[in-house]
């Protein structure tokens, strides 16, 4: 008699219940959402020159440990960054100050050879300005220095 009422009440065909799959799924995309680390912006962008007869080529797969941006507000103002962290101070010591202490932190876990800095510096930006910057990075523990300028593009190969 039992097997007859199994019978009776088995559905037709196979079923998959999708519940428990969509469920992983689901908790999958939750746990990288919270373990994805974002990665800030290098700073504002900025203008590089294009017109620099030594620059050459370097590794664009391999991270620079520390980077100094220089550029213009909206208003008009020149802000600093080291990395994606905005320098702000109220006045150029401290800035100067600031900005060394930022590179040396960049810089700290690194052998000599690979502590690298490199100047993104606004083509708008005077000397005036970015002495402070350049400052920053000869006090600091660096012992190489890179300008960027921009790659050489199809239009001034023509």
């Amino acid at each position: 008699m039992l097997l007859k009422i199994t019978e009776r009440f088995r559905p037709e065909g196979l079923t998959f219940n999708m519940t428990p799959v969509i469920d992983i799924v689901f908790l999958l995309i939750v746990f990288f959402v919270v373990v994805f680390q974002f990665i800030g912006t290098e700073g504002p962008q900025i203008q590089l020159p294009a017109d620099c007869s030594f620059a050459e080529s370097i590794d664009e797969n391999r991270p620079w440990p520390a980077t100094i941006t220089a550029g213009r507000t909206d208003k008009g103002q020149v802000s600093f960054s080291v990395g994606g962290e905005k320098i702000h101070a109220t006045d150029k010591t401290e800035l100067m100050q600031l900005l060394q202490k930022s590179l040396d932190e960049h810089l700290r876990n690194l052998p000599e050879p690979e502590r690298v800095v490199v100047l993104r510096i606004d083509r708008n930006i005077s000397y005036s300005d970015a002495q402070y910057a350049l400052a920053a990075a000869a006090e600091s523990s660096a012992n190489r220095l890179r300008l960027a300028t921009l790659a050489e593009t199809s239009l001034d190969k023509d």
